[in-house]
């Protein structure tokens, strides 16, 4: 095991203060990258890499009962850490990724992903700065990608998200989705379906009430 990850056990760490999101403050030193690979059963492992001086990671706050760090490595500049999860939906258990709600939803013979960011404190950028500093967000699936939003790039198994840093700060909630899976999707039960209301009538493609 990595030297610097022993001596950062949570068992043997001080107890950390309040979380700022990693993700933001390492962008504001220089390019971060952050890759996750998720298996059928929703377990999986992650990647955080960040080229900055001097950039560290507080790895306390990656552990929780269902998150562990694996290693973290330095060369030149760039620092990498290495990390696992058990259920995806739960990366949130760790103080690092408190901020992000994640859903994992069955759809038949496709499943959708969705992450949700919540921002607490809104932050306008300078115009001369936007742009400047992008969050790569890459997820590599168990099967084809069918859709993602915010013009996730799709590549066969793989998305790749280009987010400008200033979406984070600016927004108070911020959403990623995407859909995978060889099947279609499962259409709604018709007892789902809205009821119509007395008196409405459809002609063609419009419904007049």
């Amino acid at each position: 095991m990595d030297e610097t990850l022993r001596e950062s056990h949570p068992a043997r760490a001080r107890p950390s203060g309040r979380a700022v999101s990693t993700l933001l403050v390492l962008v504001l030193a220089g390019c971060v990258d952050f890759d996750l690979t998720l298996k059928e059963d929703g377990s999986g492992t992650f990647t955080l890499q960040s080229t900055a001086p001097n950039a560290r990671f507080d790895l306390p706050r990656f552990f929780s009962p269902h998150v562990k760090v694996l290693s973290v490595n330095r060369t030149g500049v760039a620092i990498s850490l290495q990390g696992t999860f058990d259920d995806v939906t739960k990366l949130s258990t760790a103080e690092m990724f408190r901020r992000f709600t994640i859903r994992r939803t069955h759809l038949g013979g496709q499943e959708r992903l969705r992450v949700l960011y919540r921002n607490p404190a809104l932050v306008q950028v300078p115009p001369e700065q936007r742009g400047v500093w992008v969050v790569n967000i890459g997820v590599d699936l168990p099967a084809p990608v069918r859709f993602a939003n915010r013009g996730g790039v799709r590549t066969g198994a793989r998305v790749v998200w280009h987010v400008p840093l200033a979406d984070f700060q600016e927004k108070r909630l911020l959403k990623l989705g995407l859909r995978y899976g060889s099947g279609n999707v499962e259409p709604a039960p018709a007892g789902n379906a809205r009821p119509k209301r007395h008196g409405a009538a459809v002609l063609g493609h419009a419904r007049i009430v």
